[in-house]
This record gives structure tokens, sequence and C-alpha cells, in this order.
């Protein structure tokens, strides 16, 4: 009985030791990747057995390495570089890319940086230069599989540039073109936080964004919403009418019922995603 009971507690210490050492570090795996340069794809293989590395200080000595670059250039013409394969030396598998200039007016310098560790997550900052110092005005953590571009131009027709981030998500049924709309204020010194539309279309001119919303092909609305200054107002929705081919039916905020239409009305014959609306007709 004793002889049992004595392997049995060796059976547990054993086991408790085993927990202990394979927790003791984060769990690294290889994975694929969808962004990150072909040339970096060693890296992956030798980051296996290499010591484990803080992966934040890796992507802050990115960071300091573009601020390096920023502050040396005297030009304030727009300047972008990559920085992939800088960081074998620190047995991390990752890459970055920057932007540099006056990107969003005339008088103050930015800087969009980029960074992705292991392919899978990505950091995307904006700093406003000030002296001799870089200011953070947005930051933003993406998995990389979803991140699709960035992009610099007046989406509500203020007369400012503001800052757009496109993404499409690994998973769902549905088109997920998905836009985080950071928008200019007091003339890029300042951005408000992030609206979020899904597969929109921009009309600056109009102050308006046309899209559709996610849902199947050939059942999902179409959308018109308005920029009213830092509010979204909602004007209206087009369903396809199943029972009925090739014809909608409209439903606008403010008017009960619905209305019926025998065509798309052309304002929405520009939309990216309109063959996803039109399904099947």
């Amino acid at each position: 009985m004793k002889q049992a009971l004595l392997t049995i507690v060796l059976f547990f210490s054993f086991a408790r030791c085993q927990t202990k050492d394979s927790t003791s570090l984060p769990e690294k795996k290889l994975r694929a990747s969808y962004s990150i340069p072909d040339s970096l794809a060693a890296a992956y293989v030798a980051e296996l057995d290499a010591p484990y590395v803080d992966e934040e200080q890796v992507a802050d000595s990115m960071l300091r390495e573009m601020f390096h670059i920023a502050t040396a250039r005297a030009s304030g013409k727009k300047y972008s570089k990559e920085l992939s394969g800088s960081y074998y030396r620190e047995k991390v598998a990752g890459w970055a890319s920057m932007d540099y200039g006056y990107l969003f007016e005339p008088t103050t310098q930015h800087l969009i940086a980029r960074r992705t560790l292991h392919g899978v997550l990505s950091y995307l900052d904006v700093f406003r230069k000030e002296g001799g110092r870089f200011i953070r005005q947005i930051r933003v953590s993406l998995d990389d599989r979803s991140y699709v571009s960035d992009s610099v131009f007046d989406a509500n027709g203020d007369g400012f540039k503001d800052f757009l981030i496109c993404t499409y998500s690994s998973a769902g049924c549905c088109r997920r073109n998905v836009y985080q709309v950071f928008l200019s204020q007091r003339s890029g010194t300042e951005f408000s936080t992030g609206y979020t539309f899904m597969n929109p279309t921009f009309y600056p001119r109009e102050k308006l964004i046309r899209g559709i919303y996610y849902g199947h092909q050939g059942q999902v609305p179409i959308y018109t919403f308005a920029w009213k200054g830092p509010r979204i107002d909602t004007l209206e929705f087009i369903y396809p009418d199943t029972s009925h081919s090739h014809s909608y039916y409209k439903i606008m905020k403010g008017i009960g019922g619905r209305q019926y239409l025998k065509e798309l009305p052309k304002e929405y014959l520009t939309l990216k995603d309109l063959d996803w609306f039109m399904g099947e007709q």
C-alpha cells in the first residue's frame, strides 16, 4: 500500500514539473503570413530554436529606427521606406514600413509607421512631429491577416485629409471590407476616434457614405449615411425585392413604409461592391 502511494505521489510531482517547464515561456508557433516578404521565410525556421525575445522590445526598436530615419530627413517631401529584414539579429521575423512628410497638411510633418511581428500582429501608428519629438495621434493593433491597406484623403468633405484603414477578416460568409476612418481635426494636429463602415464608398463632395451592409448576396441592403459634423446621420436603405426580379424598395429616415423602385437609383451605380448587392440579377 505504501509503495502504491509513493508511486502516485511521484507521478503527480513529475506531472507538475512537466507543466511548469512547458509554460515557463510563451508558446511559439511557426505561422504562415500573407504579407511578410519571402526573404524572411528562413527567419521563422531559425526562430523555433532561438531563445525567447520580448516582442514589444523588438517593436520598439523598429519604431526607434523609423524615428531616426525621419529625423534625418531635411525635406518635407513624402518619403517611404521598407525596413523588412532588419530584425534577424533579434531572432524575430518582422518587417516595418513608413511614410513620412507633409502627409496631412503643408506645415506639419507626420510619420505613418507599420510594424509586423511573426506575420500575425500589426501595429499601425500615426505620429505628428513637433520640434524634436514625435507625438502619437493614432495607434491601432491589427491582425496581419486582415490588414489590406491604409490611405490618406478627405473622406468627409471638410477640406482636411483623414486617415483610413481597410481590413478584411479571414472569417465570415459575406463581403466584408471594413474601413476605420479617423477624421483630421484642426488641420491634422488632432484626429477623431475611429468611425467604422462596412463596404463603404466615400463621396466627399456630397459629404455622404454609400455602402453595402454585411449579409448574403442578393439579400443584403445598401445604405446612405451623411456626415453632420462629427456625427453620422442615416438617410436611407435600399433592399432587393425578392418577390419581383430586378426591383427594389427603399426605406427613408422619418418616412414610414416602403417605396418601390423598378430601377436602382443612378447614384448607387458607382458603389465599389455593387456586384455583391446585385446578386444573381
